[in-house]
């Protein structure tokens, strides 16, 4: 992604732009679902 975010293409700009809002995404919903699983009761009664 940082190779194209540096890049002159605005092409590559819009891409790199649109690859890091998906990865923050994913980045989220993966830590969303971590808590969840480990704030599930079975995991807390053992």
């Amino acid at each position: 992604m940082k190779r194209f975010d540096r890049s002159d293409a605005e092409d590559h700009k819009a891409w790199a732009a649109k690859l890091i809002n998906f990865k923050a995404l994913c980045d989220s919903s993966i830590a969303k679902q971590v808590e969840a699983v480990w704030r599930m009761v079975e995991r807390m009664a053992v």
